[in-house]
């Protein structure tokens, strides 16, 4: 089932600071309920869309959190929304707004908020420079904005997140002619090549030059790649185990030093996928550990990084050439 793109994504596709904190208190930390252990919510919406069938003790289905932003209605058979409880009636003279309505199930308060970001920026298959517009004109081209914008998509569009395409037009005194271009990685040094006609190609430093002159207009979109139809979902990546079973909690691997290789499930993976680390794209290969993509045996697969990452928490995404990114995927570098 796809999910439109992650409302407050940035741009640059990197997960904000209180975003990885929300992570990290929904599937490691817990929420404090008062018990003699925090209640880890991942250990039921599991990842990798946050949700998983047959909880132990009442055999419900835990929905999941993904799209929560455009859900009211929580719990199993919505058994917190009745209008009989104070709470509940309270928030509906507001129209029952999503956030207040899903903090309900987090009794730790003030630490919902970071939950609330992961909801928001937790990748559901798109970067987070899909969509994203900039335009060139003499009104907008020294917007710091402006170019800001165009190194995030140039650069998601060199590491194949997006395909950059632009529409506009060339001015010369009371001559118009239109263009149509598209950005051809790599992002250093990169050109915006004719998608029909002659394919001449232009400097970002050119087109800068004649926006600034009032001599081009035109607006830049970054686009999805062709592989991105019913035949080719979403990639899904999750701890091992099967991926609706509740298992206990998520086991997240751990990179020592000298050791490049995740070993993690994955399911819709192709051949020549790109890996992708906080946001980024890096240097790496994956592969099944029995078997060839995207039919790997037990659903094992393996993630081998040219470079290891700093020490702390990183977050794995991995984007099928020309396609969609997986969810964000939680490992540790020691």
């Amino acid at each position: 089932m796809p999910y439109p793109p992650a409302q407050r994504r940035a741009y640059n596709n990197v997960l904000s600071a209180r975003a990885e904190d929300g992570f990290r208190l929904f599937h490691i930390d817990g929420d404090l309920q008062g018990d003699p252990e925090p209640n880890v919510c991942g250990n039921c919406h599991r990842m990798p869309f946050w949700v998983s069938t047959n909880t132990p003790g009442t055999g419900m289905e835990a929905p999941t959190w993904r799209g929560a932003y455009d859900r009211w209605l929580i719990l199993p058979q919505g058994r917190v929304n009745i209008i009989d409880f104070n709470f509940y009636r309270n928030i509906t003279t507001l129209g029952v707004p999503e956030e207040q309505m899903w903090q309900f199930s987090w009794v730790s308060r003030p630490r919902f908020d970071p939950v609330w970001s992961m909801v928001l920026e937790g990748s559901t298959g798109f970067s987070g420079s899909f969509a994203r517009q900039f335009t060139l004109s003499q009104g907008t081209v020294n917007d710091p904005l402006t170019n800001d914008l165009m190194d995030a998509l140039e650069q998601a569009a060199g590491e194949g997140g997006v395909v950059l395409q632009g529409e506009g037009v060339f001015i010369d005194g009371t001559t118009t002619t239109t263009v149509a271009l598209q950005f051809d990685a790599p992002f250093e040094g990169g050109t915006y090549v004719e998608r029909d006609g002659d394919r001449e190609a232009f400097s970002r430093e050119a087109l800068l030059a004649r926006a600034a002159a009032g001599e081009f207009v035109g607006t830049f979109t970054a686009r999805l790649g062709p592989n991105v139809d019913v035949d080719n979902p979403q990639p899904a990546i999750w701890a091992p185990g099967a991926i609706q079973v509740q298992s206990g909690p998520q086991r997240f691997p751990v990179l020592a030093a000298g050791s490049p290789n995740l070993v993690i499930r994955g399911r819709h993976i192709r051949d020549g996928a790109n890996i992708i680390v906080d946001g980024r794209k890096v240097e790496g290969t994956v592969s099944c550990e029995i078997g060839t993509l995207p039919d790997c045996a037990s659903e094992s697969v393996q993630v081998q990084l040219q470079t290891l990452p700093q020490a702390g928490m990183h977050f794995l995404q991995i984007q099928n050439p020309n396609g969609l990114f997986s969810n964000d995927f939680i490992f540790h570098r020691e």
